[in-house]
């Protein structure tokens, strides 16, 4: 059986492993979950200065609306963001 994840920061998350997520294991030290289809780790420091313009709350977090407000501009088609 998997064992349940389980966030490094305590917040309350989905039970599915996310690219997004830092966890914890027993085993392990913190590490990025990665998608299935990303073979290799995102470049974090790239997108740090526009993550940090969003105004992540002090757990580093956007809520839905500042991150809609940029996944806009993006331009990408309705089909694509709402998935």
């Amino acid at each position: 059986a998997q064992a349940a994840l389980q966030p490094s920061d305590g917040s309350v998350v989905e039970t599915k492993a996310s690219p997004f997520l830092s966890l914890k294991s027993k085993n392990e030290g913190n590490t990025w979950m990665i998608d299935k289809f990303l073979h290799q780790p995102l470049d974090v420091e790239r997108y740090r200065t526009d993550f940090e313009a969003l105004g992540p709350d002090h757990c580093g977090r956007i809520n839905g609306s500042q991150a809609k407000a940029d996944l806009v501009k993006s331009k990408l088609p309705s089909a694509v963001l709402h998935r």
